[in-house]
């Protein structure tokens, strides 16, 4: 039985990067802009690498502006921080009608070409990450 011996050893070498090496770095934090809570809005880590290898890592800030998950691999990540879900489908809900306004952000967050906050990922856990948002 060729075909059992060939589908084992694939079996086993893909099990191979499932080891605490292969671990995803995790994140918890928190988004503030002048000493406020950055709430209800999604943050993005957008990967530092050229074009084409770049990728971004969204996740939803709580109201106090707290966010927890993992990230693909350790590195420099840009920080983008766009609308929450919830805020975009409310906006097209109510016909551009926006709810009233929580931290108004300067328009460079809006793009990680344009952002100026960088945060280093190790691998393992990264907790207690404060990312401060500047004018």
């Amino acid at each position: 039985m060729p075909v059992a011996r060939v589908l084992a050893a694939a079996a086993v070498v893909a099990l191979a990067g499932c080891g605490p090496d292969a671990a995803r770095p995790q994140v918890a934090g928190t988004v503030m802009y002048r000493g406020t809570p950055v709430g209800n809005k999604t943050l993005h880590l957008v990967f530092d690498a050229p074009v084409g290898e770049s990728f971004s890592q969204p996740f939803p800030l709580g109201p106090d502006g707290t966010f927890t998950g993992e990230v693909p691999k350790p590195g420099a990540y840009k920080v983008m921080v766009t609308e929450s879900l919830a805020e975009m489908e409310n906006y097209a809900k109510n016909k551009g009608q926006k709810s009233p306004a929580g931290v108004v952000l300067p328009p460079k967050y809006r793009a990680a070409d344009t952002s100026d906050v960088t945060v280093t990922i190790n691998p393992g856990k990264n907790e207690n990450l404060v990312i401060e948002l500047k004018d």
